[in-house]
């Protein structure tokens, strides 16, 4: 056996990436979970998924039979090219508690092409968004509702993990007053505290999912990061603020608390 055949394997996954992600964002645009979920534990054929969504059903058979060796969806032994959801699929589902089918429309359109131009951001430190649509991404969202109303739903769809892993993590029992400021400025009366719901990256060549999303910042936003503790204590310094403490949650994010400087 060909003892590079498992690096090579393994190599090639993560260079065919970006097909996963379209391959998904197909799947979230003809919504085709919610179509299954209808059907009820049956499933429905290729054809008849087609018919619902207005695809060709040859290719979505395709489509289908490559997400299914993925997890996402099950062909039916008994019955071929008949499909089921899978507990993976289930968050392709727009009305799952924890849904991600408006995050994945998301990658797949704007932020898909953005990417692209990585290799300009990478050059110059600049905005690849910018760089191709020739404005900041947010100025784009406003000339093109349709697209910012699912960025607001892929934040919504991102936020409910990140939620749950403050709740879990950070004690709020002593506090009287909770302000969600956002934006802005604002002032810090006595034993006031800042909580800044973010990634951070630790040292390391550990996976961390902010180490991508810090990448994404950088090709979508006009200066955007993810910062490691050091980082966010100069940041916080230039603010006037001190980084009192780092509270990891169950979820990617952690919890970091400044007080007055």
């Amino acid at each position: 056996m060909d003892p590079n055949a498992d690096l090579t394997s393994r190599f090639l996954q993560l260079a065919c990436g970006n097909w996963v992600t379209q391959m998904l964002h197909v799947a979230a645009e003809l919504a085709i979970a919610d179509h299954l979920a209808a059907a009820g534990p049956e499933g429905l054929t290729a054809e008849e998924l087609a018919g619902c969504c207005g695809a060709d059903g040859e290719a979505l058979f395709r489509l289908l039979r490559g997400l299914a060796s993925l997890g996402l969806f099950a062909e039916s032994e008994k019955a071929p090219r008949r499909f089921v959801l899978t507990p993976l699929a289930e968050l392709l589902r727009s009305d799952h508690p924890g849904s991600q089918r408006q995050f994945v429309r998301m990658l797949g359109g704007e932020h898909y092409d953005a990417w692209a131009d990585l290799l300009h951001s990478v050059r110059t430190q600049e905005s690849a968004f910018r760089h191709r649509y020739g404005e900041p991404v947010f100025t784009w969202y406003g000339k093109n509702p349709e697209r910012g109303a699912i960025f607001d739903g892929a934040m919504t769809d991102f936020s409910r993990v990140e939620t749950e892993g403050l709740l879990a993590a950070y004690d709020f029992s002593g506090l009287h007053h909770l302000i969600d400021v956002g934006g802005g400025r604002g002032g810090l009366a006595p034993g006031g505290r800042v909580l800044i719901l973010e990634q951070v990256i630790a040292p390391g060549n550990a996976p961390a999912p902010g180490k991508l999303l810090d990448l994404n910042m950088l090709v979508m936003t006009e200066g955007g990061q993810e910062r490691t503790p050091t980082e966010y204590g100069h940041l916080l310094e230039r603010a006037g603020l001190r980084l009192s403490a780092i509270h990891p949650t169950p979820s990617p994010v952690a919890v970091v608390e400044a007080v007055a400087a």
